[in-house]
């Protein structure tokens, strides 16, 4: 989700989590958690699936909701107009090298 909105690399500055205490051996599951940044660009994982028709993505200048929907006034042109990303290591043990 980071590398969707664009902030592999940055930190949020607020996080919230709700979960159940937490073994100190493993982690274990949670209900929500919430990463706030600087922008005001917040990533809300749902770990119970409560929020029905929550966002997929949610920005400022928009919302991206299940099936691809959204109220971003013509957003296929703008998806057209973005550039490709970068290829991404697929080769576990070069990922790990490099």
């Amino acid at each position: 989700m980071q590398y969707i909105m664009g902030k592999d690399g940055e930190s949020p500055g607020e996080i919230e989590a709700d979960a159940p205490k937490q073994n100190s051996d493993a982690g274990g599951t949670w209900r929500r958690i919430r990463l706030k940044y600087a922008d005001g660009c917040e990533i809300i994982l749902d770990g119970e699936n409560k929020d029905k028709d929550a966002a997929f993505l949610q920005g400022p200048k928009g919302k991206i909701m299940k099936g691809f929907k959204s109220d971003i006034p013509d957003l296929d042109a703008k998806l057209k107009e973005l550039p490709d990303p970068e290829p991404q290591v697929t080769n576990f043990v070069e990922a790990v090298k490099t």
